[in-house]
Order: C-alpha cells, then structure tokens, then sequence
C-alpha cells in the first residue's frame, strides 16, 4: 500500500479530478365397501383430534416462557449499555437487584427467551444465577470482519472498554489501523500495551474505513497546487505538489482518499 496520499474531497482546497472511467400410492382397492368406508371415517377422526391437540399445543406455549438449558445455550459476549446494567433475581426489572455494573463493561451471559438473558454472578459470597434484560446490553457478533480504516481524529483513542474513559493508546492523525468489527458503534482492536498485546476498543466515527479493493484511476489536478502528503491527513508533510491539469495515476483508497501510485 502506498504511503503518499491525495484527497478526493472537492470540497476541500486541494482535490483532483478523476477521468470517466467505469470500473461484473399404491391404491389398494377393497371388495368390501362399508369397511373402506368405515376406516375412513375412523381416520378423518383420528386426524381431528390429532389437529385439536396441536392447536392446543400452541395455545398453551409462549416463546418468552421457553428457557433453554445451560447446555444448550452457548455463552456469549456483549457490552453494558446503561450507566448502571443491573443483573436481576428474576426475570422481571422489578426483582431484586443482584449485581450492577458499569457502563461498557464487557459481560458473559448465555440466550434464554426472547427478552433475557441468563448470567452467573457473585452474590454475598456464592455463584447464583441472575437475569440480564436484552435491551440493557449489545451483544457482540458470531463472526467479526477484520477491516482497515484511517485515523480522522487527532489524536485518534483506542480504549480500555467500549466506552470513552480510560485511554490505552493513542494515533496520529491519518495513521492506517487494523481493526475487527464488533457493534453498531464500536471497533475491536489488538493492541500493545504495558509490554503485553490487549484487547482495545475504537468508536465508529473516529476511523474512516477503507475500500476493500482499490482500482487504477487516471485523472488530472485539478487545483493549484495539488499535494501529495504523506499521510492520509492535511495536517502530514507535503512530499509533492502538482500544478492544475498534470496527469495523474492513481488508486482508490477511501472515500475521502486517495493513494498515488509510485513510480
């Protein structure tokens, strides 16, 4: 990847302009009709109370009283939303508060029903079982996506939790991270910190995410200078500068940037 970058900002002061280029039964018959007759009758009610007993199966079962075994519920991860995320006695946000935690805390629970989750926490000294409501956290995903992005922030954080406290590492400005998804508004990154390698967390809007493939792309300057700086930021050195209209090749590299290609 390219370590001189030009903006495809127009709106900013410097930009350039890209060219018009477009980027792929076996019936068995019976001699004795009341006897056929008979067992159809016997087996139009059999299929009748068959249709009752399920009708009134599904009736008597609501999805929010299915709990699922700890056995047959995996464990899964998720963060606090609430300033306090109370884990309650049952399964009702009016029972007695076991435990609270923090907002951005990262929990460990397991799926029950459709509106809690089951979680083992401490309480007065002994594991108990306590209940989480599905609106007081976000769960994170089966499978993450790694993904690329730049620093817009000056300086860009990375966090000890998904919230905004505690600050693990910081980037300059335009620096390209490596991140995985985890929720609508929050990144996962791996880290270096204190000698060990830590998970960190980077919010949404502090990244702009690059393209996950880049094309070849001509075009002319169209400003006076144009710059090439060598980060993905205003802010960076400038390496080179181009006068209006000198032609330019150059590769997709996000939506505000782009890398020129080297010669």
């Amino acid at each position: 990847m390219s370590n001189e970058y030009l903006t495809l900002n127009d709106s900013n002061e410097d930009s350039t302009e890209n060219s018009n280029q477009k980027p792929e039964e076996s019936i068995q018959h019976k001699d004795n009709d009341n006897l056929q007759n008979n067992e159809e009758d016997a087996d139009e009610n059999n299929i009748d109370e068959e249709q009752k007993e399920t009708k009134q199966s599904k009736n008597l079962i609501s999805p929010s009283s299915i709990k699922l075994s700890k056995s047959d519920s995996p464990s899964i991860y998720g963060n606090a939303l609430k300033s306090s995320t109370y884990v309650y006695d049952s399964q009702s946000r009016d029972s007695k508060k076991l435990k609270a935690y923090e907002q951005g805390t990262v929990l460990k629970y397991k799926a029950l029903n459709v509106n809690w989750y089951e979680a083992t926490v401490k309480y007065n000294g002994e594991w108990v079982t306590g209940y989480i409501h599905k609106n007081d956290v976000d769960t994170f995903p089966d499978t993450q996506t790694t993904l690329y992005g730049i620093a817009s922030k000056n300086p860009t954080k990375v966090y000890q939790s998904p919230t905004k406290e505690k600050t693990l590492k910081s980037y300059s400005q335009g620096s390209i991270l490596k991140y995985q998804t985890l929720t609508t508004e929050w990144y996962e990154a791996t880290i270096k910190y204190s000698g060990k390698w830590v998970t960190g967390y980077i919010h949404v809007n502090d990244v702009e995410e690059t393209f996950d493939t880049q094309k070849n792309l001509r075009g002319a300057a169209s400003k006076s200078p144009t710059k090439v700086y060598s980060k993905a930021t205003r802010n960076s050195s400038v390496l080179k500068s181009y006068s209006k209209g000198s032609g330019l090749i150059f590769k997709t590299f996000s939506p505000n940037w782009s890398c020129l290609k080297q010669k």
